[in-house]
């Protein structure tokens, strides 16, 4: 949104408490195309819901992130902000989502594994209670605050034990953030994303 300088706003929603924001706009029945990613669930966010110029009537909605990408690419690309997919020639497009459905996959599970364990077990406390009262700061809202303080508990054991997080398997998921970070230092189809910036940013990570 941002670097397409799109003039949005932002719902902050807590997980869990989403479903009673994202459902209305799933049941309304907008979403026309086919997300390119067929293991997204539409009741999941992140969620581009788009109105009309009064602001009051839905006239679409994005239930993926690739698929808001491309939205985006698609609508507000110029000179300046170019397409993110097909701004290296069509010939690469394929290359570019293919490269960003590894990271989407690979990268993207290993962080949530390593980010829960990391929240609900190693810093429970540091990262949980501050993320818990969350609510008195901003405007993801006081109820939702208060629920998700009193639940934090049951649903971390709940995370951990439906994504089997294992000592182990947080030890293979920091591995594998290395690894792929590393990786993509190295690679130089990364040009494909960022031009030369992005070997710069993932060579910083990689350190």
């Amino acid at each position: 949104m941002s670097y397409y300088r799109v003039q949005y706003t932002h719902q902050l929603l807590l997980p869990f408490f989403h479903i009673f924001t994202i459902k209305p706009i799933v049941d309304s029945g907008v979403s026309k195309h086919e997300s390119r990613d067929h293991l997204a669930s539409p009741f999941s966010t992140p969620c581009l819901a788009v109105y009309d110029a009064s602001g009051k009537e839905l006239e679409e909605s994005f239930h993926d992130s690739h698929d808001i990408l491309v939205h985006l690419s698609e609508t507000f690309s110029s000179p300046e902000h170019v397409n993110l997919y097909n701004s290296c020639g069509p010939e690469n497009e394929e290359n570019i989502y293919t490269m960003e459905k590894h990271y989407d996959e690979v990268l993207g599970g290993a962080v949530i594994d390593f980010a829960y364990n990391d929240l609900l077990v190693e810093n429970k406390w540091n990262g949980m209670f501050p993320f818990a009262t969350i609510g008195f700061r901003n405007r993801v809202g006081v109820l939702q605050s208060l629920c998700w303080f009193g639940l934090s508990p049951f649903l971390g054991r709940m995370i951990m034990s439906f994504r089997a997080i294992t000592p182990d398997k947080y030890e293979k998921a920091m591995e594998t953030c290395r690894d792929e970070f590393r990786q993509a230092s190295e690679c130089k189809s990364c040009i494909y994303i960022a031009g030369t910036q992005s070997s710069n940013i993932l060579s910083t990570f990689s350190a």
